[in-house]
């Protein structure tokens, strides 16, 4: 894996911006001050459960027969994971695929100094799963070996299932 991320950071490092994290609103959508501006990031290519009551959250309720309980007490876990690998005030890069907004929400992949992609870390934890719209499918190859991998092992969320 270690081989993977050096490839990933080598890969990527012509189509970043750097910016500084403002705020973590969940386990996958951030704000960052990017050159001054103030952007909500959406992590590209994963997803995490919800943290709280909406649309989306009703929706994953009835596809996987969880209760909204259950899915909202995954999705704190998912936040605190990311809370204990990126703080506020930390530096990150920010790469980008061919669509960049999803709403008002600029789609990333989000990297640390580091170099370690915080949407991959997120998957092989166990506290994000793989979603892939095309055309944005730079790593979904990559991203869904390591949720097999984390579901296998029954990481993170995936051993509270």
């Amino acid at each position: 894996m270690k081989f993977l991320r050096v490839l990933l950071l080598l890969v990527s490092t012509v189509f970043a911006d750097e910016a500084t994290v403002v705020k973590i609103f969940d386990g996958d959508t951030i704000q960052v001050n990017n050159g001054g501006t103030i952007q909500t990031i959406r992590f590209l290519g994963i997803d995490t459960p919800e943290t709280r009551i909406n649309e989306k959250l009703s929706n994953d309720s009835k596809r996987t027969k969880q209760s909204t309980e259950k899915i909202i007490a995954l999705g704190n876990k998912s936040k605190a994971y990311l809370e204990s690998i990126l703080s506020v005030g930390d530096k990150v890069r920010l790469e980008y695929d061919l669509n960049l907004y999803q709403g008002n929400r600029l789609l990333a992949y989000v990297y640390k100094d580091s170099g370690d992609m915080l949407n991959l870390k997120l998957i092989e934890s166990g506290f994000a799963t793989t979603m892939t719209i095309p055309p944005n499918v730079k790593y979904a190859d990559t991203f869904k070996k390591a949720e097999n991998l984390a579901r296998k092992e029954r990481k993170g969320n995936w051993n509270e299932q």
